[in-house]
């Protein structure tokens, strides 16, 4: 019996560790499909609108019905924004991700976009326990970051 029970007892110490794994599979995944979206929406977006007025336009993101009044993604100064995944029509979202857009011209036919994407809605970015500068900090979130650069081909 007493070896039945530590093996129970070890079993159970690995799900903690596999829901953690879930989760953080679940993140990033979400992260890489919304960082697809707006990179490559961007890049069409390029081949449509004049090259001058590129970083001032915003991307409606693909998928209009599930993303909530924020569908239009630009580029954010440096500041982070929230932004609300709703599968179904509901008053709660169902997912939420922070994120920062950057886009640069870098010379007269190459422009970079830089996507900087965190899981979840909490800490606010405005709010004291916002940590992403200080790795040795309380409440340091690495982001993910996106870099894409495009080419303005000519054609329009």
């Amino acid at each position: 019996m007493l070896v039945i029970s530590v093996g129970i007892v070890a079993i159970l110490g690995l799900f903690p560790s596999g829901l953690e794994a879930g989760r953080r599979a679940e993140n990033e995944t979400r992260i890489a499909l919304f960082a697809e979206d707006v990179l490559q929406g961007y890049k069409a977006l390029s081949t449509v609108r004049p090259w001058a007025g590129l970083a001032s336009d915003d991307l409606l993101l693909p998928g209009q019905d599930l993303w909530d009044g924020n569908l239009e993604v630009g580029d954010t100064g440096g500041q982070w924004e929230i932004i609300e995944f709703y599968p179904w029509d509901g008053e709660i979202p169902d997912y939420e991700l922070r994120y920062r857009l950057e886009i640069e011209p870098v010379g007269n036919t190459l422009y970079q976009v830089r996507l900087s994407v965190l899981p979840g809605r909490y800490p606010e970015p405005d709010s004291a326990a916002f940590n992403i500068d200080d790795p040795d900090g309380p409440g340091y979130e690495k982001p993910y970051d996106f870099i894409t650069e495009f080419f303005y081909t000519g054609i329009q």
